[in-house]
């Protein structure tokens, strides 16, 4: 059971509401997903560095600051829903079905 305003999740990877105390919602899901798709792109976290100790304030800043940009050459509808799922306002990141679409794939 999650009680609220307990933070549940692994740090670098929830999202910016969820760090800062709000209730988890799809959309958070969907801001975790982006981060560790990109992570696992890139091979480095899109916010933070891992030498480096944040606080939920800090980590929300860098959040507000944007993720660093993915290296190499991605179609340009990839790019766009990965750029869309880190996205610090939570009606930004779709649904899984509208990003799904935005990359060509039916639902």
């Amino acid at each position: 059971m999650t009680l609220y305003p307990g933070a549940v999740g692994t740090p670098p990877y929830m999202s910016p509401e969820q760090l800062k105390g709000k209730r988890a919602r799809k959309a958070s899901d969907l801001f975790s997903v982006g981060v560790t798709v990109r992570h696992a792109y890139a091979g480095v976290h899109p916010f933070y560095d891992p030498t480096l100790d944040y606080t939920y304030d800090e980590a929300v800043e860098r959040v507000k600051a944007g993720p660093l940009p993915l290296p190499g050459e991605l179609p340009e509808n990839i790019q766009n829903v990965l750029d869309l799922l880190v996205s610090e306002a939570q009606f930004e990141r779709g649904s899984a079905t509208s990003n799904l679409r935005r990359m060509g794939i039916e639902a």
